[in-house]
């Protein structure tokens, strides 16, 4: 392998490490942390912990799209054909949904009533497995 590959591997893996925090976050918000709030000193605690975790998903956030692009366009360039470029694009579009729609969330001004964590998670589980999709069927 020569060191250009070594390098997209490294991207990969980058960008399948932050994917995983991203998610794994939110996951663990909407299955373990969320239910758990039952009165006030739960709220604070579960407030505390995501405020910790927000830096951790801003990493992650940073990492997939830098990474992102580096590895759409060394794919780009390969020239796989159009269904590779309409799953590429749906991809995109997933992830950059739903890290807009945290963006909404966390300004917490006027959040409409269709930004949810639960969508939020959903449209970055949609991303992940289009990742996954690309990675095995167009390699």
């Amino acid at each position: 392998m020569e060191a250009t590959g070594f390098f997209i591997l490294g991207l990969r893996v980058i960008h399948a490490l932050a994917a995983v925090v991203w998610l794994g976050g939110g996951l663990y918000y909407l299955v373990a942390l969320r239910p758990g709030i039952t009165d006030d000193a739960t709220r604070t605690a579960a407030a505390g912990a995501q405020h910790r975790f927000s830096e951790w998903s801003g990493a992650a956030v940073v990492a997939m799209l830098a990474t992102g692009v580096i590895l759409a366009f060394d794919r780009l360039a390969e020239g796989h054909g159009w269904a590779y470029y309409l799953t590429l694009g749906v991809k995109v579009g997933a992830a950059l949904a739903a890290f807009l729609m945290t963006l909404l969330i966390r300004r917490r001004r006027a959040t409409p009533g269709w930004v949810r964590a639960q969508y939020i998670l959903m449209l970055g589980v949609v991303a992940y497995v289009l990742g996954v999709a690309l990675a095995q069927v167009w390699e």
